[in-house]
């Protein structure tokens, strides 16, 4: 577990000086595969983990969009709101329940040439994550925890330097910038 914490450490630190997320996310399959011995259970641990932030990313900003409905002058993005977490919802209950439809959906999307076969193939790995349902529940759990820690984090600094603006504000612009600073058009996202 020490040395796993310390390649994630190492590859945040990496992360810092390439482009957006994505960087970071490369630095962390190579150093996860030295642990594994198939190289696409690392790249499947990494992508499946950015889903889930992703994910969780998207439910905070739904919700806080219903809770800071005041904001919008047009009642289309509140609706849009709920269409978008209700996709997100369903998009994660198939994954988790039929996994199956995925992985035969992909099959026939992904075959014949060996780069499709070989995204198939991680398409695979990546429902393999669909037999833990409890990790997959508390590891979404955390993701929202995590979220709304970031969100409070910056509402207390607000705080500090005398801004008085509502938390659920902060619950919806936060995660819009952390979705732009995962774009790999700047290093770290800055």
């Amino acid at each position: 577990l020490s040395e796993l914490i310390k390649v994630l450490w190492m590859c945040d630190f990496g992360g810092m000086f390439m482009p957006g997320m994505v960087g970071n996310d490369m630095l962390r399959i190579a150093g996860l595969a030295r642990f594994m011995d198939d190289p696409r259970r690392a790249a499947s641990s990494v992508m499946f983990a950015r889903f889930m932030g992703i994910s969780s990313i998207f439910v905070v900003a739904s919700v806080s969009m219903v809770l800071a409905r005041d904001i919008f002058y047009n009642a289309n993005v509140f609706y849009f709101s709920f269409i978008v977490l209700a996709c997100f919802i369903a998009g994660l209950v198939t994954i988790v329940i039929f996994p199956h439809w995925i992985d035969d959906l992909s099959a026939r999307i992904f075959h014949g040439n060996a780069i499709f076969k070989r995204i198939h193939k991680l398409i695979q790995a990546i429902l393999a994550f669909s037999n833990h349902k409890k990790i997959i529940g508390s590891t979404f759990v955390l993701c929202i925890i995590n979220q709304l820690t970031r969100c409070f984090i910056s509402f207390i600094i607000a705080r500090a330097l005398g801004v008085d603006i509502a938390f659920k504000y902060f619950c919806l612009f936060v995660p819009i910038v952390f979705v732009a600073l995962m774009l790999p058009i700047s290093i770290a996202g800055f």
